[in-house]
């Protein structure tokens, strides 16, 4: 924490995104610790990053939720309330920057994902907003197939989640996949 701390307040965007890089990718090696002796910290300057007016800096801190989200279960779970509306806030961003920012919306999918993935039951009270948002991205016509992909990505991972939380969503799930199943063009 003392060299993460003035990393992260740097005037230097590139320092700033070098930071939360190194801290996501430390998050793997050394999650035990991170989770007894660093957890709200760091989370708190990831957290801070997701707000840092440069956009390689918020990727940087994108990615590294998704490496806490994967690294640090059952723990990070916790703070689901706080973090969650932070990265639907930022997916929706990202989701209408999509032409200036794509790794951003590839890393908002990703801290998305591996969070959800290990919430179980805990995704409830987060389900409703999280599969209106996905199911919309595929029913516009205009969404890229990237963005797309990335969705039916998500709703894999939230249904491994919800698991019979996901019955309501089951029928419109299934038909708006038909249309991929069945698409004849090798791209869909």
């Amino acid at each position: 924490m003392q060299l993460v701390e003035p990393l992260i307040s740097s005037e230097n965007p590139l320092v700033r995104r070098a930071c939360f890089l190194s801290v996501a990718v430390v998050a793997e090696g050394c999650a035990d610790y991170i989770i007894k002796k660093h957890l709200q910290p760091l989370l708190h300057c990831v957290v801070s990053g997701l707000n840092d007016p440069d956009q390689g800096v918020r990727n940087g801190a994108l990615f590294a939720m998704g490496q806490f989200s994967e690294h640090l279960q059952p723990d990070i779970s916790k703070y689901a309330s706080e973090i969650l509306p932070l990265v639907f806030q930022y997916l929706g961003r990202a989701t209408n920057e999509i032409d200036k920012n794509p790794k951003g919306l590839v890393k908002s999918y990703y801290a998305l994902e591996m969070f959800c993935e290990n919430l179980g039951n805990g995704i409830e009270p987060y389900l409703q907003p999280l599969m209106e948002h996905l199911l919309e991205v595929l029913k516009i016509p205009t969404t890229s197939v990237k963005q797309k992909q990335l969705a039916i990505s998500a709703i894999g991972a939230t249904a491994n989640a919800a698991k019979t939380l996901l019955k309501p969503y089951f029928h419109e799930i299934i038909e708006l996949f038909k249309v991929y199943l069945t698409a004849g063009d090798e791209e869909s």
